[in-house]
């Protein structure tokens, strides 16, 4: 870690952009487009802080330098570009983390989806309830002059209900065909901190792992 490029106005916090190995990832599972089958490298940002957890450092390692325990802390904030149809991704996606050669294993929380845009109707100044009414009465052929007389309202008002609701049906309608396409692409965020204890041998001779599993 000590080869990471520093980040500018936090000392003590390093940065690194590491290659993850998709080796082992079910490729007939993806889309043909996918970016792994593509051959483009997946990447995951890390970034590393040492806090100073003692006022006084003994001098020398002999006084117990070297058994003093380090808090490696893994933030987990959001990622994006992972296909809506991914094997567990409706069961969660977790991130588990350990030090190479220690036996403890900690896993995250299971994502949640971020950044969902659903389209919006926009705002009429019209009671809600009498929309469901207008709906009907459309359906049933009668006309916007007469609908107006029925809710109570402007025929201005009701065109432009209608209108409205038209482009939201289109929208809609077009946002779910999206979502069901192959290229569909959701983002997740955990924002969670995950902590290892170790000690400076362990740290400066082991690495850190990290594999993305799926919530079951």
């Amino acid at each position: 870690m000590r080869r990471w490029p520093e980040v500018e106005g936090a000392p003590g916090r390093r940065r690194s952009r590491l290659v993850l190995d998709t080796r082992q990832v079910a490729k007939e599972l993806l889309h043909v487009d996918d970016p792994v089958n593509r051959g483009q490298p997946s990447e995951l940002e890390l970034e590393a802080q040492w806090f100073d957890l003692t006022a006084t450092v003994p001098p020398s390692p002999a006084e117990g330098v070297e058994d003093l325990p380090l808090v490696l802390q893994v933030d987990l904030i959001k990622g994006s570009g992972f296909p809506a149809e991914a094997p567990g991704l409706r069961q969660g996606l977790r991130w588990r983390t350990w030090i190479e050669g220690c036996d403890v294993v900690v896993e995250s929380c299971r994502g949640q989806l971020r950044d969902v845009a659903e389209p919006m109707f926009p705002e009429i100044p019209v009671n809600p309830r009498l929309c469901s009414v207008m709906d009907k009465l459309v359906a049933r052929g009668w006309p916007n002059q007469e609908i107006a007389q029925i809710v109570g309202i402007t025929l201005e008002l009701v065109e432009s209900y209608l209108r409205a609701n038209e482009d939201y049906l289109k929208q809609k309608e077009a946002h779910l065909k999206a979502q069901q396409g192959e290229e569909h692409r959701v983002s997740l965020q955990w924002f969670e901190k995950i902590s290892h204890f170790v000690t400076r041998p362990v740290v400066q001779s082991s690495r850190l792992c990290v594999a993305l599993v799926d919530g079951e």
